[in-house]
């Protein structure tokens, strides 16, 4: 087999041989990427039923991307082969960590942190691992977890389960009592395997032993395992609650989701939801509201139904002056907008996107520059418009991911009525900006400014592109104007550091460009130490980077910063909220609650203070106190679709999925062009069992945005109905789409 071609895969080594496959190491010749490549054995070759269940553990692992699952990339079939394409992970199992000993507390709550937030989303996806063991569980280089090899996964709502009542597949001594004695099962048999491997971390060894295979299964079922603090008096209250809680032999007393080991481990109790599906283990504060499939790490990925990140975390720019005061401290300005007025037909709720501004160059710091420059922009204007009744702004980083590049565009995904553009000239030594602002309903534009600058100063560049799209929509200065001077830098050079780090991390998808918004950030702070908002900008940073790559250094520089803004300057909401962020990602949650309800005693009319909170109440577990606050969004901004999608989450996490169901509703009339809102409705309509209306939701999703991921679910469906010509046709569609995107 090494050396030999299949497809487009080159067999370069063996890596190993499991109950059911012969696993290879090969490169993919077409992507030039190594990949793990799984065969049925010759023992299993001939088996209709080993063949039917090996197809369909690609068709449960396909469907999971999460960064501590194993990606599967394809199904394949030669001939007399088939087999499964996935990620090559470097790195040992958790089973040969096990074996070198001198494994500490710290590492065990980091490893069941990463487990439990994979398996949760599985179990939010239906699906069962049902053989959860250290040999399945690797640890990379950087110290990530992927859980490995869901072959013998069972579909809860999906297809006709395979396995004989009486049998026992699995390994026998993590194997649930239920599982071994050939029962029903659900999400709780992973849950009670996670114990045993806590057990055996905790204290050297297994909870239940026995010199034969029914040994093991009696003591499993019928014997008491030796207390932890018996065998280990170091493990703290909490690891040892965990494992008592995850070995219940009664499973109606044992944890029922993911999201209660997870808040056992942090010291809180949660209300837990333990109706009919798992609660989604959602693990960052900003995944709480725009709806997106999580196809990258960082930003908290392929849309299971996923939240995933936009998000108006509003940072109040560094240098603006109140536009008040502007005109009678600036004369070139003043002189310069001399006749700037208010445009005539502006609507009086004003719902708004700005686009990255246009350059002349691919440069990457001047389209960082211009993306920040956009983004600052935004958050400056919404700070005027505060007082404006039911006035919303798109955040950039939401238009950057979607590619927004016209009005049609804005008002299709975000069901906005004014588009803010912009042109940036720079000749070196002078600029112009040329300001435009279109009526996103008729394409008509509205009105045009254009602002010829002396120097290319970033701080004056800001203030007057600010002030005269403020004067342009007929802006009002807020009553605490104080607020909007927090915050700066007197440094031009810091503060053009500043943007072009806001530039960077509006993408955040992309690992490089965390890298490169950290060291501006630290470049900026090193001109100057008090810079508020590039402290609270480097935490948020250094927390993306945290979850890339679950570094501890970078979740400790998060915190360091955050907590430094805090002490520069207490009374900013932006610092707060970037503070809630860092101490969700951190695992410490009630500072994360405390943090974001900070935020709302500075203002409690802020939109971006309750909807951080709510996220914060959310992800805690606190849906009653979540669900006030976001209602309390819905009514400062009752125009805007974000908080009802928010709200959309709350209620699934409950099973209120008739109430949700409604919120989606008025998501998709509020923006009808935004096709992540029809995913999400198909994927309430497949929780109901209601394939058909899922598939048309589908459909509707595609006829907005095609993308590989509606295509590839769609072929899934396909496939799961024995429509195999229809599954094959999206499939093909979802590798073309995946392939000129790579």
């Amino acid at each position: 087999m090494i050396g030999s071609q299949i497809n487009q895969y080159q067999i370069l080594d063996a890596l190993g041989e499991g109950g059911m496959g012969v696993v290879y190491l090969a490169e993919d010749t077409r992507l030039q990427r190594k990949v793990a490549l799984k065969f049925v054995t010759n023992t299993f070759i001939n088996s209709g039923e080993e063949i039917v269940r090996f197809q369909r553990e690609a068709r449960a692992a396909a469907r999971l991307n999460h960064p501590n699952i194993c990606t599967v990339y394809e199904l394949g079939e030669t001939e007399d082969k088939t087999f499964i394409a996935m990620e090559y992970v470097k790195g040992v199992t958790l089973k040969e960590r096990m074996r070198q000993g001198n494994i500490s507390e710290d590492e065990i709550r980091n490893w069941l942190e990463q487990i439990a937030k994979g398996l949760g989303t599985a179990h939010e996806e239906g699906i069962i691992h049902r053989d959860i063991k250290p040999a399945n569980i690797m640890i990379t280089d950087k110290g990530l977890i992927k859980i490995m090899d869901f072959g013998i996964a069972k579909l809860v709502e999906g297809e006709t389960e395979l396995t004989q009542a009486n049998s026992t597949i699995g390994t026998i001594a993590y194997m649930s009592p239920e599982q071994a004695r050939g029962e029903a099962i659900d999400q709780r048999t992973d849950i009670w395997s996670v114990g045993v491997i806590l057990y055996e971390l905790a204290t050297g060894q297994r909870p239940f032993t026995g010199a034969f295979r029914e040994a093991v299964m009696y003591a499993m079922i019928h014997e008491e395992p030796v207390p932890v603090k018996e065998l280990n008096h170091g493990v703290s209250d909490e690891l040892d609650s965990i494992i008592n809680k995850c070995l219940e032999r009664d499973r109606e007393k044992r944890c029922g989701s993911l999201e209660e080991v997870l808040a056992t481990l942090v010291g809180r109790a949660v209300d837990t939801v333990k109706a009919s599906g798992a609660i989604k283990v959602v693990d960052k504060l900003d995944e709480v509201t725009t709806v997106q499939p999580h196809l990258a790490r960082g930003e908290t990925s392929s849309d299971r139904w996923t939240l995933l990140g936009s998000k108006k975390l509003k940072r109040i720019a560094v240098g603006i002056v109140v536009m008040l005061g502007i005109l009678a401290l600036m004369p070139g300005i003043r002189s310069q907008l001399t006749g700037v007025g208010k445009s005539e037909g502006l609507p009086s709720a004003m719902h708004l996107a700005v686009l990255p501004f246009s350059t002349f160059t691919d440069e990457p710091k001047e389209r960082a520059f211009s993306n920040g420059l956009a983004h600052l922009v935004a958050s400056n204007l919404m700070q005027f418009g505060a007082s404006q009744e039911d006035m919303w702004i798109i955040p950039v980083r939401e238009v950057l991911s979607q590619e927004i590049t016209s009005a049609r565009d804005a008002r299709e995904s975000f069901g906005v009525n004014l588009v803010v553009s912009g042109t940036i000239v720079n000749s070196g030594e002078d600029m112009q900006i040329t300001l435009d602002l279109t009526d996103a309903l008729s394409l008509r534009l509205v009105h045009s400014e254009t602002i010829q600058l002396t120097g290319t100063d970033p701080k004056a560049i800001q203030e007057q592109v600010v002030v005269t799209m403020g004067l342009m929509l007929g802006l009002e200065a807020p009553e605490n104007s104080d607020l909007l001077l927090a915050g700066q830098t007197g440094d031009p050079e810091a503060h053009k550091l500043y943007i072009q780090g806001q530039g960077f991390i509006q993408q955040f998808q992309v690992e490089e460009n965390i890298d490169e918004a950290i060291r501006l950030f630290e470049e900026a702070i090193a001109l100057d130490s008090t810079y508020v908002l590039a402290h609270a900008a480097a935490g948020l940073a250094y927390s993306r980077k945290f979850n890339f790559t679950n570094e501890v250094s970078a979740i400790e520089s998060a915190r360091e910063h955050v907590e430094r803004a805090s002490k520069l300057n207490d009374n900013l909401v932006e610092v707060w909220n970037a503070r809630a962020r860092v101490y969700f990602d951190s695992g410490d949650r009630p500072a994360a609650v405390e943090a974001a309800e900070h935020a709302r005693q500075i203002d409690p009319e802020n939109y971006d203070a309750n909807r951080v909170a709510a996220a914060a109440y959310t992800l805690s577990g606190n849906l009653k106190r979540a669900e006030e606050l976001i209602l309390k969004c819905i009514s400062l901004q009752p125009s805007y679709w974000d908080p009802y999608n928010t709200y959309f989450y709350i209620l699934r996490f409950e099973n209120r999925n008739e109430e949700a169901m409604a919120q989606l509703q008025k998501v998709i009339e509020l923006a009808p062009g935004n096709a992540w809102a029809y995913n999400n409705l198909a994927g309430l309509h497949l929780t109901e069992g209601d394939t058909a209306s899922a598939r048309v939701a589908y459909q509707q999703s595609l006829d907005l945005d095609p993308k590989a991921f509606t295509y590839f679910t769609l072929g899934v469906l396909a496939d799961s109905t024995r429509n195999y010509e229809e599954a094959v046709e999206n499939y093909t569609k979802a590798i073309e789409m995946e392939e000129e995107n790579s």
